[in-house]
């Protein structure tokens, strides 16, 4: 796939789909506009920036596309797990299908971009209840943890880890250490998103994607 050695063996159809609705946990829902297969196509064979191994001389294996059904996946968002439309490509000889999201990237807003220093230190939380969160942060291994503290707003939740170096060490490796501490919110965290207040991304609830590692990727020309 890396190499973009793609073969079309089927015809792709050719309407243009109705909106799809993106679909949370609370049963929220957001309309948004669907590529068309052909378009769903064109991202997901076009050549890549870069290649894991150069084709042999007598040119790549290719990918032989022998049909294309809408389907429908589980994504991590800032709001938690949420169903998108895909379009999903059967390839011979391959078990599982190829997957795009379907969403038109022409209603994607920019994505999240860190602060200068790229430096994320919350990297997740849980919500316990309605107004408690378990963070998940980083830290140095000659550190100590001072407790947490929140700001927030109607719209956002900024969360931040009172870690600071200990004095009385003198060398220190360069080791992290992944810790957990909670941090109570006077309103209900209901739909607003959480933002870690060191790099200013925002977080997924209960996952291990930092968005902090993702700040040169952007889905509207992926």
């Amino acid at each position: 796939m890396i190499n973009s050695a793609w073969e079309l063996e089927t015809e792709l159809p050719a309407e243009v789909p109705d909106p799809a609705k993106l679909r949370w946990a609370d049963e929220s829902t957001l309309s948004v506009p669907v590529l068309t297969a052909t378009a769903a196509y064109a991202g997901l064979s076009k050549p890549k920036p870069f290649v894991d191994e150069k084709c042999p001389a007598k040119g790549c294996r290719p990918l032989r596309v022998i049909a294309v059904a809408r389907g429908e996946a589980t994504m991590p968002s800032s709001r938690g797990d949420v169903q998108v439309p895909t379009w999903d490509f059967t390839v011979k000889g391959v078990l599982e299908p190829f997957r795009r999201v379907a969403v038109d990237p022409a209603v994607m807003g920019e994505p999240p971009r860190p602060l200068d220093d790229g430096i994320q230190e919350v990297h997740t939380y849980e919500v316990r209840t309605p107004t408690e969160l378990q963070l998940s942060y980083m830290h140095g291994t000659c550190d100590t943890t001072y407790g947490s503290r929140v700001h927030e707003t109607p719209e956002a939740v900024v969360v931040d880890v009172d870690v600071r170096r200990d004095d009385n060490v003198e060398d220190c490796n360069d080791m992290g250490k992944t810790d957990r501490i909670g941090v109570t919110l006077r309103e209900p965290l209901g739909r607003r998103v959480v933002l870690d207040s060191s790099s200013g991304v925002p977080l997924l609830p209960q996952s291990d994607i930092r968005l902090v590692e993702f700040q040169n990727y952007d889905p509207r020309r992926s």
